[in-house]
């Protein structure tokens, strides 16, 4: 509930607190891209803060997996075949999406109005790095 799956040192950072996340409604698909939960609503309605936002989480760091398995759905931990891994600092991604006009404010806004119009795909495009904003199509998470 903390937001840490595992504390491990790397190279000369130690003692990271990790959350690891894992694309696995993806498996077998090589997608250039990953998915930050924002805010959800409860099924009473309530709007939530998603685990990238969550102040109450103490990650440090994501370790972002895709991953290969025998099969796309319903496999085991010993049929996964490859993960692709990523360990990214929380904080660098928060100051980057500052840096780009991307703020809590401006995430939990986008958040409203894709719920309000029923809108998936972008809100917001820059030439050079893109984000997009969507509802997960299974939820009502975004």
């Amino acid at each position: 509930m903390a937001g840490i799956d595992v504390q491990f040192d790397y190279t000369n950072i130690c003692n990271m607190l990790v959350d690891e996340k894992a694309a696995v409604h993806y498996v077998n698909k090589d997608l250039p891209t990953f998915a930050f939960e924002i805010n959800f609503l409860l099924s009473s309605g309530q709007l939530v803060d998603g685990w990238f936002y969550d102040k109450d989480k103490s990650t440090q760091y994501y370790l972002l997996a895709w991953l290969w398995a025998k099969n796309d759905t319903g496999f085991k931990a010993e049929e996964i075949t490859n993960a692709d891994l990523v360990i990214i600092n929380r904080k660098r991604i928060t100051d980057m999406l500052s840096e780009n006009g991307w703020t809590y404010q401006t995430a939990i806004e986008c958040s409203a109005e894709i719920r309000r119009k029923n809108e998936d795909g972008a809100h917001f495009k820059n030439n050079s790095k893109p984000f997009t904003f969507s509802i997960h199509p299974n939820s009502q998470k975004s």
